[in-house]
């Protein structure tokens, strides 16, 4: 999650204010959870954990609300599915504006959602498989009569893997997700090196944004990240005293969140 400024025109937008209040926090949530253009993968689950971490909301029927109002939009490309925000110039304009890990609108197509379908199908971090079954097994109370020939397909829901804060951290301040298995293994040693560094997923947010002062011409990846860590934990050489009280208020303001959530979990500090 990153920190974002509330433009005043939100209050009065027509097609926020016409939302219900939790479609609207989870607006402005999203501004947080973005990269800097605006981008972010379509995880609803992640974002749910982000932006709604102690509210029970159905966060699939949220996002539809969004889209509807056309305040996101969703897309398709390189295999996974992204949104977009598309009045994101209009409300925001970071003055650092880190690499992309995510592959612009026009890269891909945009997704239509059939209207006879649950929306919750399309919740794309669900871990789900594939399991196809004949139409003779489809038997007994309850099964009506199929359309068409063929074979059915349900969906078996699958174990998902444990959480790990770390990893989820890197996806949240806009790396790219692993796609294949020598990128798992580039993940898995990055979090690996942040967590013995002590990094905390907040810390990893004011890091990752502090990125461009410390090295302006340098690509951003989640090895150089934990491989720099220790710098960019502090205040860039080179930075104005303006950039330099903005690093520190919001290396404290992380500080602060991370150790607020761990007493709200019951952990040590």
């Amino acid at each position: 999650m990153k920190i974002r400024s509330i433009h005043p025109g939100f209050f009065s937008d027509r097609k926020i204010s016409n939302l219900p209040y939790e479609a609207r926090v989870l607006y402005a949530g999203l501004w947080c959870y973005s990269d800097d253009y605006g981008r972010g993968q379509y995880l609803p689950k992640a974002i749910e954990g982000a932006v709604f971490p102690h509210d029970p909301v159905d966060i699939v029927d949220l996002l539809l609300k969004l889209e509807k109002a056309e305040l996101i939009r969703v897309y398709e490309a390189r295999g996974d599915v992204f949104y977009e925000i598309p009045s994101w110039d209009k409300y925001q304009s970071p003055r650092y504006k880190a690499k992309t890990a995510y592959p612009a609108p026009e890269d891909g197509e945009y997704r239509e959602r059939p209207t006879n379908m649950h929306p919750g199908l399309f919740s794309t971090d669900s871990a789900q498989t594939q399991v196809r079954v004949s139409p003779d097994s489809l038997s007994g109370e309850g099964v009506g009569e199929g359309v068409g020939e063929g074979e059915g397909v349900l969906l078996a829901p699958q174990p998902a893997r444990a959480r790990d804060e770390i990893w989820d951290a890197l996806l949240l301040a806009g790396f790219e997700a692993p796609t294949n298995d020598n990128t798992r293994g580039k993940r898995n040693k990055a979090v690996k090196l942040l967590r013995q560094s002590g990094a905390t997923p907040e810390q990893i947010s004011v890091r990752t944004q502090a990125w461009p002062l410390h090295f302006p011409d340098a690509t951003l990846t989640d090895i150089a990240l934990a491989n720099h860590w220790d710098e960019l934990g502090r205040p860039p050489a080179k930075a104005s005293k303006a950039e330099v009280e903005r690093f520190e208020l919001e290396r404290r303001m992380a500080d602060d969140e991370h150790r607020a959530r761990q007493l709200d979990r019951g952990l040590p500090e």
